[in-house]
């Protein structure tokens, strides 16, 4: 069980969804050292450098070969360690679609492909950087589970809740602070996890 943040529901509403992901992460990797992370020199912008400041050791930055990072994710997940892998959604779900579906969906492994920038919150990117279609072709993966956390708070529970989940996960995150949705569930949130 984590040990928790002391963020105040001020706080959450000021995050991204990326924020609180690479927060989260960087806290569960400290006490859980099956742990580890991926990215495609995208640290700064999916956040895992909040990690890569904390746990150097387990943080793996494959440059822009985000193919080859899926196999490595998928490898180190058969030997046991949990992968956070983290690209834009675009890169993730069109020019890793191969490795996704066969090398994680197939076999059920133990990966959490965490997507940024969905949608079209790249506009500036251009064409090549949106993100229109990942949803589409990871739903359509057998054994793949998809997750779209609507605000901060909630991200930040699926990333707790997702360290035991059986089989692949793909978790599409936004690029700005998304308002809060649930305020409820807020104060839940962030007295038994937070």
């Amino acid at each position: 069980m984590p040990q928790g943040f002391t963020y105040n529901v001020l706080d959450v509403d000021r995050f991204a969804t990326r924020e609180m992901y690479g927060k989260v992460l960087a806290e569960i990797g400290q006490t859980n050292p099956d742990i580890v992370v991926l990215t495609a020199d995208l640290m700064r912008s999916n956040k895992t450098g909040d990690f890569a400041k904390e746990i150097p050791e387990r943080f793996f930055n494959f440059g822009i070969a985000e193919q080859n990072m899926m196999a490595a994710a998928a490898g180190m997940a058969v030997s046991g360690k949990i992968p956070y892998v983290s690209t834009f959604a675009a890169f993730a779900s069109m020019r890793c679609c191969e490795q996704l579906r066969t090398t994680i969906a197939y076999p059920k492994l133990k990966v959490r492909i965490v997507s940024s920038h969905s949608g079209l919150s790249m506009g500036n990117g251009g064409t090549t950087h949106h993100a229109t279609e990942d949803l589409a072709i990871c739903r359509s993966m057998a054994n793949m589970t998809v997750i779209v956390p609507a605000d901060a708070s909630e991200c930040a529970k699926v990333v707790h809740e997702s360290i035991d989940y059986p089989g692949p996960i793909y978790m599409r995150l936004g690029r700005g602070a998304e308002p809060i949705v649930y305020t409820k569930k807020i104060t839940i949130l962030l007295s038994v996890r937070l």
